[in-house]
């Protein structure tokens, strides 16, 4: 076999190029030491190993959700409705009885808060479930003393302009957000 490059001292005849048929490029990085196995050049392996490290980084320092902005939430004015009894208590339209299991569903309603009408018949009330299928009948009730915004969408001054109907100093700061397990 004939030899096309030089042989480098101290290297032997592992220095030749001729038999091992590597390109010129390659040849003069191995000779300097900057590739690695595979072709891959050490600089290279360094940037993606940093990349990697910073975006792990990055993942991790992302702050929480706040809970009061997790889930589906729906707010509006529903009718209170129950006896005021132990079996049947007054509580708005739509929420689960306490006791009930139905507070437990995971399906269904999670969570929920009001605060009662300046009349005390109907509550301004939000409600938190893990889906909007969940909200769906709440939503398609087609009543007409049910009024409801879905949080996030609807504007803060159409909300506010409807609540004031029913309670006259009604502040949507004021009003208690629901943190859902």
């Amino acid at each position: 076999m004939r030899a096309i490059g030089p042989s480098l001292p101290g290297l032997g005849g592992r220095a030749r190029r001729a038999s091992e048929g590597i390109g010129r490029r390659r040849w003069a990085g191995l000779i300097q030491g900057r590739l690695g196995e595979g072709g891959t050049s050490v600089w290279k392996r360094k940037a993606r190993w940093t990349l990697m490290v910073l975006a792990v980084g990055v993942a991790v320092a992302q702050p929480r959700v706040d809970p009061a902005s997790s889930y589906e939430r729906v707010i509006g004015v529903v009718p209170m409705i129950g006896k005021g009894t132990p079996e049947d208590p007054r509580r708005p339209m739509f929420a689960p009885a306490p006791g009930a299991g139905a507070a437990l569903a995971r399906d269904g309603i999670i969570a929920f808060s009001y605060q009662l009408s300046d009349d005390g018949r109907f509550a301004l009330v939000e409600f938190v479930a893990r889906t909007r299928a969940a909200l769906a009948p709440l939503l398609a009730s087609g009543r007409s003393d049910v009024k409801l915004f879905l949080r996030g969408y609807a504007r803060r001054e159409e909300i506010e302009r409807e609540f004031r109907r029913y309670k006259r100093d009604f502040d949507l700061d004021r009003f208690p957000r629901v943190t859902a397990p």
